[in-house]
């Protein structure tokens, strides 16, 4: 597969179109809150109902749900303690360089740089034969980060095909030793792909490959995970079911310490506050401002955290009844819009958050909540 080069005019905006001219918007309102014109509007709403799933990605979605087909109980029981065996000296430097990328993998996501890095990394492997444990670990691990790549860079097809690339390699790992590390890195990469289904707002997919991460987890002795926690909350509040969801991140927020000793104070209020403040019965603007921040402060110039944080601090001053909180809401994405850019889905947030002053108002608290979630480059 050619590597992908972020491109921020290739968006994609059927789906906003689909979804104001659901909510009952004419043509031509469509095209004014957009800025564009009706022909524009008719035009990609017909093609989003003739069409359905882009006929690129149809062929990987059915390799992505044969592989969830196949998935039983039975898989997740390790039988072998953990492989503690030195690697053999002719991929020493393979492993040398994977543990080097990993150590700054998040750098590699913005703007998708890291992806030409990643590449010449996955060419280093020569076919590993079907035996060669070390390697096929090795060329995993790869294929996961690429998929993380893409996929938090909001590439999300192409991160699902590393990321299938990445499952296939571990299942097959996994198989043959039936190690409880192998498990957890199996684990670990389910969550990439069901990460990738949210971001395309796949909810059924997403759930289906979260039930598989819970069984790998319960296999491996580690449930609840955080990331499946946050993730299924993801799916909860995308679904309407918001009481759950904030139970679901409370847990994710105060177990994570406990999974990951030594973890920052702004990741584990990133994994639940930062959502919750929103999604609160009352939403707590001046926290959340508070906690946005912290976050601009503590989280590096490429962390798509940054991001993430301005639109959810933005959402939630526009999730208030006061019209003042509102405006400040808006005049801060437009401080803060450009820690947005070179992330798809925190890009497009900042987009269509920007628009909510054109939407009828009796819209707007459920356009915000699609904002927050809907990714104009999910196809790529």
């Amino acid at each position: 597969m050619r590597r992908r080069i972020f491109n921020p005019e290739k968006r994609d905006l059927s789906g906003v179109i689909r979804w104001l001219r659901d909510h009952g918007l004419s043509p031509a309102e469509t095209a004014g809150v957009l800025g564009t014109t009706i022909d524009y509007v008719n035009v990609n709403f017909h093609r989003s109902q003739e069409r359905g799933q882009p006929a690129r990605i149809v062929p990987l979605l059915r390799s992505l749900d044969n592989r969830a087909a196949g998935v039983n109980e039975e898989l997740f029981k390790p039988q072998a303690a953990d492989d503690s065996q030195r690697s053999p000296k002719n991929i020493r430097n393979i492993e040398s360089k994977v543990h080097e990328y990993e150590r700054h993998v998040w750098r590699g996501v913005r703007y998708l740089t890291g992806t030409s890095e990643l590449g010449g990394l996955l060419q280093s492997f020569s076919r590993p034969a079907a035996d060669n444990i070390p390697r096929l670990r090795l060329l995993a691990r790869a294929y996961q980060m690429e998929s993380q790549t893409y996929s938090h860079g909001g590439y999300v097809r192409s991160g699902l095909t590393f990321g299938l690339e990445a499952y296939a390699t571990s299942e097959y790992v996994y198989r043959l030793t039936r190690n409880r590390s192998d498990l957890e890195h199996l684990a670990k990469t389910v969550l990439v792909i069901s990460n990738s289904f949210i971001s395309r707002r796949d909810f059924a997919r997403a759930d289906h490959w979260l039930k598989i991460a819970r069984q790998a987890f319960v296999g491996v002795g580690r449930h609840p995970d955080p990331e499946y926690l946050r993730q299924l909350a993801s799916i909860q509040r995308n679904q309407g079911d918001f009481c759950e969801a904030r139970k679901n991140l409370s847990k994710a927020a105060e177990i994570l310490p406990h999974y990951q000793p030594g973890i920052s104070e702004v990741a584990v209020r990133d994994m639940g506050d930062r959502v919750l403040f929103a999604i609160a019965q009352t939403p707590k603007w001046d926290d959340s401002q508070e906690l946005l921040q912290l976050a601009l402060q503590q989280w590096p110039d490429y962390d798509h955290h940054r991001g993430s944080n301005v639109i959810w601090t933005v959402a939630c001053g526009l999730l208030t009844d006061s019209p003042s909180v509102q405006q400040e809401a808006l005049q801060l994405l437009e401080k803060h819009q450009n820690v947005t850019e070179g992330f798809a889905l925190q890009s497009t947030g900042a987009y269509l958050l920007s628009l909510t002053p054109r939407i009828p108002e009796e819209l707007r608290r459920d356009w915000v909540l699609f904002a927050l979630s809907y990714n104009a480059y999910r196809n790529e």
